[in-house]
């Protein structure tokens, strides 16, 4: 069993606390805050109404402890008497953004791992404002939101796991702004796993017939094929506005807003980034999608894999 003890739990946990349990082991959670844990995910949880500092209350072992209250110097005390109580145990502590120099150092010396508000807030700053996704991903939206009626998702012909996540993923950063839209392709889906995932999600998409099936659609989206014409049946000459893709074109991509990464295994991985980026979660239907295109893409990592396909799949 997986024995696990969080000393305090100060706001920027105590909403997490589902997020980071487990469905297994126990929780004993210390903290003089009146907020009794019910069990959350299944887990088991232990509440105690006591100092976090307070060992006496401490359970006989732990396999991990959780330093997480509001007030740096107090981590710091805490984190150095769940030292002394568990000399062998792995420490996560919290480091508040207020904290000193001086306490900083009493944390680090004591705790096998940190989170550091401030650095992870001025890491965060500086991905979003400096990293080149960042000003790709605000053409996307700024294209987007110039869009004022239903946006077509064009996939390629047959449309594979990646196709049919990349087109997902769109969908769900277009309705963010607002945005109406179809997931659209040409031919039949006769995979037997790409009609599986359809199934499994329940994705409703939208079989064209003619060319000139599109023409109802005022805006158009290219998702893991970037020419029209090529990889569909649209007329070679089609607007397009939006091309996201990771295969590397024969021609010149012509869209208001393109993204060409030759340097990641799947399109998916692109759409699992732009999330990231705007830290937003995605629905599971979208994650299980993102996960399964990036597998069959990357053939199980084992295909033009990117050091980006792993790291997008952390979240998944």
């Amino acid at each position: 069993m997986n024995r696990r003890l969080l000393l305090g739990c100060g706001s920027a946990v105590h909403d997490a606390v589902e997020e980071f349990l487990d469905r297994s082991g126990r929780l004993t959670i210390v903290t003089q805050h009146e907020t009794v844990f019910e069990s959350l995910n299944g887990a088991e949880i232990h509440h105690i109404r006591a100092a976090p500092d307070d060992s006496t209350v401490y359970p006989s072992a732990a396999d991990m402890v959780l330093i997480a209250g509001d007030e740096a110097k107090q981590n710091a005390i805490t984190a150095e008497t769940a030292r002394a109580e568990f000399p062998n145990t792995h420490i996560t502590s919290h480091i508040p953004s207020a904290a000193s120099d001086q306490t900083r150092q009493r944390i680090n010396r004591v705790s096998n791992h940190v989170i550091d508000a401030q650095q992870a807030l001025i890491s965060r700053f500086t991905d979003i404002l400096t990293h080149p996704g960042a000003g790709q991903l605000h053409q996307l939206f700024t294209t987007l939101r110039a869009i004022d009626d239903t946006l077509a998702i064009v996939m390629h012909d047959a449309p594979d796991p990646d196709a049919i996540a990349s087109a997902l993923a769109l969908a769900e950063l277009a309705d963010k702004v607002g945005i109406d839209t179809d997931l659209c392709y040409y031919g039949s889906i006769s995979h037997q796993e790409n009609r599986a995932l359809v199934n499994l999600l329940d994705i409703d998409l939208i079989e064209f017939e003619t060319e000139t099936d599109v023409e109802t659609y005022g805006s158009i989206a290219l998702v893991d094929h970037s020419r029209p014409g090529v990889n569909d049946e649209l007329d070679p000459n089609t607007a397009v506005d939006i091309v996201v893709d990771h295969h590397p074109p024969r021609a010149s991509v012509e869209a208001s807003f393109v993204d060409l990464r030759r340097n990641v295994g799947a399109t998916s991985t692109i759409f699992a980034d732009y999330l990231r980026r705007i830290n937003a979660a995605p629905t599971e239907s979208v994650a299980t999608a993102l996960l399964f295109g990036i597998r069959t893409d990357t053939n199980d990592f084992a295909r033009e894999v990117s050091t980006a396909d792993f790291e997008r799949l952390r979240g998944y």
